[in-house]
């Protein structure tokens, strides 16, 4: 983008080298971020020793580690409740296996009792057929809820990444995405 003058400046302006002119320019044409100073600049403004400078820069730098722990954290607790939701599939699996086990005995037992036993049997057959149904539907839920839980954390961890992309590229375009973005 090229300026356009509209008027020569007059005055004690009139070879264009006022300061105000130049920040002004700098501001309006300048192709990065409006409000980043340069890496030169930062060690400068440090090595001057400016007391309110470094207290800022100390104060940025440890509200960007908390914020980068806080995103550590967030992660980890998703990781501990993908956890324990793994935790509780493999514990129904278990359950469901003791269920089989129990009603594949009942189911011996009672093809070889006879009269009285056989009742006893057959009950017990009924009653491990429920229980390994319900461990079924346990099982089952448990997985549904795991499956959605890593949807989940890879959707969460997937706008971050386009959130940090976004406020870190300094484009318009990223700034705007940045602004659009809900959870």
């Amino acid at each position: 983008m090229t300026p356009q003058k509209t008027e020569e400046p007059r005055g004690s302006q009139a070879n264009g080298t006022s300061a105000s002119n130049a920040v002004l320019h700098e501001c309006i044409f300048s192709s990065g971020p409006m409000f980043e100073e340069p890496e030169q600049m930062i060690e400068e403004r440090l090595a001057s020793g400016d007391p309110q400078y470094e207290k800022a820069l100390g104060e940025w730098e440890t509200e960007s580690k908390a914020k980068k722990a806080g995103e550590i954290d967030e992660d980890q607790e998703w990781l501990d409740f993908v956890d324990d939701l793994t935790a509780t599939w493999k514990n129904a699996v278990e359950l469901e296996t003791r269920a089989f086990e129990v009603h594949e005995k009942a189911y011996a037992q009672e093809k070889e009792a006879i009269g009285e036993e056989k009742k006893a049997a057959e009950a017990l057959t009924k009653r491990a057929e429920e229980a390994r149904k319900v461990a079924m539907e346990e099982k089952q839920k448990a997985l549904e809820d795991l499956k959605a839980a890593f949807k989940h954390l890879v959707s969460l961890r997937a706008k971050k990444n386009v959130l940090r992309d976004a406020s870190s590229s300094g484009t318009a375009q990223g700034r705007c995405q940045l602004m659009d973005e809900e959870y």
